[in-house]
């Protein structure tokens, strides 16, 4: 594969993190989880993209729980609450995950168009030498 396609590929893999990533935030909004007494909590997490520069180019991406995941909300009548009422429900912003989401399309959008961009290249090459 040329260099620029690993390039775009890396750059559709972090588009499709960070898509996957707030999908599941926005799935998960509504959810609430136990949270104990020494504040271990079993619900969903809010995940973001981390991603970093390759030295050939490109970038590697992957999810990690947002610091903090989860917050505490008073809600006695949830099955998951505890003896004082409070349940862990996920942190994060519905427009926060909306607006990953357009960004995640832009990105994709972009790096599609670049690997449209080096075939058409490669194929007027193709066409000089023949």
């Amino acid at each position: 594969m040329n260099p620029i396609s690993s390039i775009a590929v890396s750059g559709l893999q972090a588009a499709t993190n960070r898509a996957q990533s707030a999908a599941g935030n926005i799935a998960n909004r509504n959810t609430t989880g136990s949270v104990g007494d020494n504040g271990s909590y079993d619900g969903y997490r809010t995940t973001g993209v981390t991603q970093s520069s390759q030295a050939g180019g490109g970038v590697v991406s992957g999810t990690a729980p947002v610091d903090p995941s989860f917050v505490l909300q008073f809600a006695p009548s949830d099955p998951n609450a505890n003896d004082e009422g409070i349940v862990g429900v996920p942190s994060g912003s519905l427009v926060e995950d909306v607006t990953q989401l357009a960004l995640a399309e832009n990105a994709y959008e972009a790096n599609l168009r670049v690997l449209e961009t080096a075939d058409q290249v490669a194929r007027s090459v193709l066409d000089i030498k023949t």
